[in-house]
């Protein structure tokens, strides 16, 4: 591990365990509406684009999605995301979204649904897309051919005029031949539903991380500022650190100093630790 970097792991650490353990942050909550079962996680990539993706450390298999990832409709600048005050409804449908609604939770309060089919919308749910300034739909395979099917009928969904609609697709590109874009500012293609692939497109969605263009007539966003999840072994440390910091914080719960606390750790502007322990009060 290169000097400088311990160096501000350290001080980081200090700066942010002694604040946190003082006083207890809460963290996002996620509005679960709809708790269908769900098919498992992807965790295996299988396209001919991606396959070789298997074999590679996770933050290489990240730096190698994101190249990939086509940012193709962007009206007025819409992404990256900005104004975090908005109120923000994701559905996601079809395979399983865990990765990107719990990723998109990490920088915002948001309000998620989701449905197997678009037939599975309840009333309730589409009054509470209605009223959002920011709908963010996310349709995702739910096989390893990444196929989507059972595509919706978006207009049939998207009845609120005012607000800001994102489309991200999650799958093989036979979407992308249909003519659904009119509805949506932007249009995400992210090619698999692997859980990798919807965190990364998570974190593009809010700037995080820039998305380049793959083709002329495609879009680039630059990163806002906002800082990147990663993992400590793609930054040279040692997972040594993180369960010290993880024993740290449940020692001070067992011995009654805090009855919960909030720790993040940033290194090079890439977070790597963003873990809640405990609860809010003592009771």
């Amino acid at each position: 591990m290169k000097l400088n970097k311990l160096k501000t792991f350290q001080i980081l650490l200090l700066a942010i365990v002694s604040a946190l353990f003082l006083s207890f942050c809460g963290w996002n909550e996620v509005s679960l509406e709809n708790k269908l079962d769900k098919p498992s996680p992807q965790t295996t990539w299988t396209s001919d684009l991606f396959r070789k993706n298997n074999s590679l450390p996770i933050h290489q298999q990240e730096a190698l999605f994101e190249k990939e990832l086509q940012l193709i409709k962007n009206n007025d600048k819409l992404l990256p995301l900005g104004d975090l005050s908005e109120k923000i409804v994701v559905l996601s449908i079809g395979g399983n979204p865990d990765a990107f609604q719990t990723t998109l939770a990490m920088f915002t309060d948001i309000n998620s649904i989701y449905v197997p089919t678009i037939h599975a919308l309840n009333l309730s749910q589409q009054e509470l897309i209605k009223k959002a300034d920011i709908f963010i739909l996310s349709i995702h395979s739910a096989d390893k051919d990444q196929t989507l099917s059972n595509i919706p009928e978006f207009q049939n969904v998207l009845t609120n005029d005012k607000s800001k609609n994102i489309l991200v697709v999650f799958g093989n590109s036979s979407v992308l031949e249909t003519n659904i874009f009119d509805s949506f500012n932007s249009v995400i293609f992210a090619h698999e539903n692997h859980h990798i692939a919807q965190s990364s497109t998570a974190q593009a969605i809010f700037g995080a991380i820039p998305i380049k263009a793959k083709q002329s007539n495609h879009f680039s966003t630059e990163s806002n500022g906002r800082l990147e999840f990663s993992t400590p072994s793609e930054l040279g440390i040692d997972s040594l650190y993180i369960n010290k910091i993880n024993e740290m914080a449940k020692e001070g719960i067992r011995l009654g100093a805090y009855p919960g606390c909030q720790i993040l750790v940033a290194v090079d502007n890439k977070i790597i630790l963003n873990k809640s322990y405990g609860h809010h009060t003592y009771n």
